[in-house]
C-alpha cells in the first residue's frame, strides 16, 4: 500500500488519537489502495472479500506500523491470524494504545 504521509500518530490537537480515528484511518488506507469508497470497508468483512491478499496485508502492516509507530508480532504477519478486519483493528488499536511514543 502506498506510503501516504497525510495520516500521522497523533490528532490536530497533538493528542494520541482515539480507536474511531484509528478505525477510519485503516479503513482510509485500505479504501485509497483498493479503489473503493470507505463506507465500502465494512469491519465484518475478510481480507478474501475486500480483495487483498497476503503481498497487500504485509504492505497494510508496514503502513499501520509506521503511521501508528507500532510493531506487530511475528505471528500475527500472517493474514489467517485476523478472521476479519474487525479483529485487524481491534489488535492495531491494541497495540497503539500500548505504545508510548506515537511519533
Amino acid at each position: 500500500m502506498a506510503g501516504s504521509k497525510e495520516w500521522t500518530a497523533i490528532n490536530q490537537e497533538g493528542n494520541m488519537l482515539n480507536d474511531i480515528e484509528i478505525k477510519n484511518i485503516i479503513k482510509k488506507i485500505i479504501a485509497s489502495e483498493k479503489n473503493i469508497n470507505t463506507d465500502d470497508v465494512l469491519e465484518e468483512k475478510n481480507f478474501e472479500q475486500l480483495s487483498i491478499n497476503s503481498i497487500e496485508f504485509i504492505s497494510l502492516i508496514a503502513e499501520c506500523e509506521e503511521k501508528f509507530g507500532i510493531r506487530f508480532e511475528d505471528e500475527k504477519l500472517l493474514l489467517e491470524e485476523f478472521p476479519n478486519l474487525e479483529s485487524f483493528l481491534s489488535y492495531a488499536i491494541a497495540l497503539y494504545n500500548r505504545t508510548e511514543d506515537h511519533v
